[in-house]
């Protein structure tokens, strides 16, 4: 939680129970080989907003736009770099029916993750269904069905930008929030996420608009990995996890908390 003032704060989504979807979504890329250091040839992060219906409808959507996510966006892309960039686009992971997934080596000596039975139409991340031409095709255990669309690029992120009411909008101290809900498999770098605006909080008059600019860039940051949701993920500076996996999901081995959130010791 972000405490601006005595009546304004922003409360994170690391505070509420993720789901387990929200966790294991992973998809796959290939990589350019070597690791680089930060100093040298690092790709600027390349975020790609896709804005909510609820967004474009919102009556301050140019306001919100231009004075807020834009900057946000900037913060955010000029302050993180893709250590390890995919040579080719990234795809989205359709979501598997009833979470059913199924985890295989792959040729490269990782785990690859694919729908045990069958998919659903897409993925969903907070309210918005992720377009066709972010996914992959339907991969199951039995063969894959279907198309991949154009995907992100190797060095990208896809973040939604919605401004829906309701849910943890209903907290009329919110600000915003923002999660990820899925990473990239060989890297654990997340990859698709979401920030959401609470509309009955959206103030363009100073010095509230200043207060919404950096409550923005404080969430985009859970949304692009500064969340407690994922930090049995990270890894280190030689892309190594830094938390024990199981050797037949990848997943990290850790204990949940009683949030269901991996909580390394």
């Amino acid at each position: 939680m972000v405490c601006i003032a005595s009546n304004v704060s922003a409360r994170s989504t690391d505070l509420q129970n993720p789901s387990r979807r929200q966790l294991v979504q992973q998809t796959h890329g290939s990589f350019t080989k070597g690791i680089q250091t930060r100093q040298i040839n690092n790709q600027r992060l390349n975020i790609v907003p896709l804005f909510a219906s609820n967004f474009n409808n919102s009556p301050k959507s140019k306001f919100l736009k231009n004075e807020i996510v834009d900057k946000a966006l900037y913060f955010w892309q000029n302050a993180l770099s893709v250590k390890r960039p995919s040579n080719r686009n990234l795809l989205i992971r359709r979501d598997c029916i009833d979470d059913r997934l199924w985890f295989f080596p792959s040729k490269n000596r990782s785990l690859d993750t694919v729908c045990e039975h069958a998919c659903h139409p897409s993925a969903k991340c907070h309210t918005m269904q992720v377009p066709e031409n972010f996914l992959q095709a339907c991969r199951t255990r039995y063969g894959t069905t279907g198309s991949d669309g154009s995907g992100i690029p190797g060095d990208g992120y896809l973040m939604i930008v919605d401004a829906s009411p309701g849910g943890l909008c209903n907290d009329n101290w919110l600000l915003a929030y923002a999660n990820a809900c899925q990473l990239e498999g060989n890297t654990d770098r997340p990859i698709l996420g979401f920030i959401n605006f609470c509309p009955n909080r959206l103030d363009e008059n100073y010095p509230m608009s200043k207060v919404l600019l950096y409550t923005a860039i404080h969430e985009m940051g859970h949304a692009l990995g500064f969340n407690r949701n994922l930090y049995a993920f990270y890894r280190d500076e030689h892309g190594r996890p830094r938390t024990q996996r199981d050797p037949v999901t990848g997943m990290p081995s850790t204990p949940r908390d009683e949030f269901g959130i991996f909580a390394p010791r």
